[in-house]
């Protein structure tokens, strides 16, 4: 199972990505991946997706990609999970987390579980 923690986007709110924003003293990103680890997931099946260079400290891989997803007069102009799709094989399960969201233990572990069971019944 490939785990796709998706940090990208404009930053327009704030000046540092939200990704970035501390819970704890550590960066919400760098929490969700020190949870996978615990659970038991390998580092090299975790990516961030992000043209931000300041992900690139978390010891995992970073994605970088042309986006022609964005926002164009208020509409998306396409459907911007696309952007990662190619970066994968079509026999690997992914599952995408959103960057600047604070999962809980529990919350990654269950997801975790619920995959493993989708992936296993051959869908």
């Amino acid at each position: 199972m490939i785990y796709c923690i998706m940090c990208g986007g404009t930053y327009t709110v704030w000046e540092t990505p939200k990704q970035l924003a501390l819970i704890n003293g550590e960066p919400i990103v760098a929490r969700t991946i020190r949870l996978l680890k615990e659970a038991g997931v390998d580092p090299l099946d975790i990516y961030i997706t992000s043209n931000d260079d300041r992900f690139h400290q978390f010891g995992v891989v970073c994605l970088h990609h042309k986006n022609d997803y964005t926002s164009v007069l208020g509409k998306i102009s396409g459907y911007w999970l696309d952007a990662f799709y190619p970066k994968f094989n079509d026999d690997q399960k992914v599952t995408f987390l959103f960057g600047d969201v604070c999962f809980t233990a529990d919350q990654l572990r269950r997801g975790q579980e619920r995959a493993l069971r989708y992936r296993d019944r051959g869908q």
